[in-house]
């Protein structure tokens, strides 16, 4: 076991983004309001990308670097960017993306930026574009239909029809968006018909925020993976597959690597072939697609997501920190904790040390946080059974600290 060996992700974004980018993933809440309801996040995503992006700049907020955070970096054998730009405030971020534009550099963003932050010809994808590929309206023009689950499609007007659709069985109501979405903040969950009532008043109280409806039959999936690709002007590269896990239905609540279970090759090319159809439309950049099997194997798409999604970081990581300590599976693991960040960290460090846990994003507490840290990453181990005794040596590691 070589725990101290450096990790070294699989690719890093100046070989997955085209030459001459940036990656300014600091936007504003009005533009992530289905990703996140948290203003203070919106700092906090921009360490998700610390280890993985190679020589293209980036910015992010200085908390996500602090000494006690390179620190620990460092003792868990990661190295974080050294072409990243610190910023503290908003507008010193978006004064940083308008200089960038203003050299012709190209901005990658994982969501929509607001129009003050750069000129519209500095975005790798435009703006119109990038809201078209993720609007759940469309997915029918993207993906074949024997690839889609049974699904009607309602106006916005016509949302109360969700009450007649599929009578008797359980259905997912998916508000579709013409920009970002995640987390299943878009999502409800209805096996009967108090909960689509309930939903329907949910819907009711965000009528100007959608661009329709789409109501889908909720099957019998028993695994689900988002699969990682890399679509650029000449080529396409599929990155491979986190397992999604779920804390109920349609609520994802973490990723699972495993090499004894991945997504049928037909899936692949499926994916390969939506990626062309995008790459054709003129999309440059990462994407993360959710894909599902019945438990008689038939294979169906959810959702398109063209943006880094949470488990990209992981997924160009994972055989580093697999083959370092000689384990096999990667989980995501994140913890709020609360009050400054040394405390945690220390209390952790062990099991960096050991190469059982890689972090991916660090946040130190402020003010706007409510004096609450972060710490996002992965668990490593020998198999699925083993990860247990690496989750519980973390929460006793982190015992009353949690929130």
């Amino acid at each position: 076991m070589n725990a101290k060996a450096a990790l070294r992700p699989s690719r890093t974004f100046d070989q997955l983004l085209p030459p001459g980018v940036v990656y300014a993933p600091r936007t504003t809440i009005e533009h992530v309001g289905w990703v996140l309801s948290e203003a203070y996040r919106l700092d906090t995503l921009t360490g998700l990308t610390l280890l993985v992006t190679g020589s293209v700049p980036l910015l992010c907020h200085q908390n996500t670097v602090t000494p006690e955070i390179l620190a620990f970096f460092e003792a868990c054998g990661a190295a974080p960017s050294a072409h990243r730009v610190t910023y503290q405030t908003a507008e010193q971020a978006f004064e940083q993306t308008r200089r960038w534009s203003a050299e012709g550099r190209q901005i990658v963003c994982p969501y929509p930026l607001p129009a003050e932050s750069c000129e519209p010809h500095a975005l790798l994808v435009p703006d119109a574009l990038y809201r078209w590929l993720n609007d759940k309206s469309n997915l029918d023009e993207l993906v074949d239909a024997d690839w889609l689950p049974p699904a009607v499609m309602l106006m916005p007007d016509a949302a109360q029809d969700l009450l007649t659709a599929f009578v008797g069985e359980p259905i997912y109501i998916k508000a579709c968006v013409a920009g970002a979405s995640g987390a299943g903040i878009d999502v409800r969950y209805a096996p009967d018909v108090k909960a689509r009532q309930q939903a329907l008043e949910w819907l009711a109280g965000h009528a100007q925020a959608f661009s329709g409806v789409r109501v889908e039959l909720a099957l019998e999936i028993p695994i689900c993976w988002c699969l990682n690709l890399s679509i650029q002007r000449d080529h396409i590269e599929y990155l491979g597959a986190a397992i999604q896990l779920f804390a109920s239905p349609g609520q994802q609540c973490g990723s699972r690597i495993d090499p004894s279970q991945t997504p049928p090759a037909s899936a692949v090319e499926e994916v390969m072939r939506i990626a062309r159809k995008a790459q054709q439309m003129g999309y440059r950049g990462l994407a993360g697609f959710d894909l599902g099997l019945t438990a008689q194997a038939r294979p169906f798409i959810f959702d398109l997501n063209f943006r880094m999604v949470s488990s990209t970081a992981q997924l160009l990581l994972h055989q580093s920190a697999v083959e370092r300590i000689g384990a096999r599976v990667t989980e995501s693991w994140h913890r709020i904790t609360q009050g400054p960040l040394a405390p945690a960290l220390a209390a952790i460090e062990p099991l960096g040390r050991s190469g059982r846990f890689v972090p991916c994003r660090l946040w130190e507490a402020t003010p706007e946080s409510q004096g609450r840290s972060m710490i996002t990453g992965f668990l490593v181990a020998e198999s699925v059974e083993a990860l247990t005794l690496t989750r519980d040596a973390m929460a006793s590691a982190l015992g009353p600290l949690l929130v």
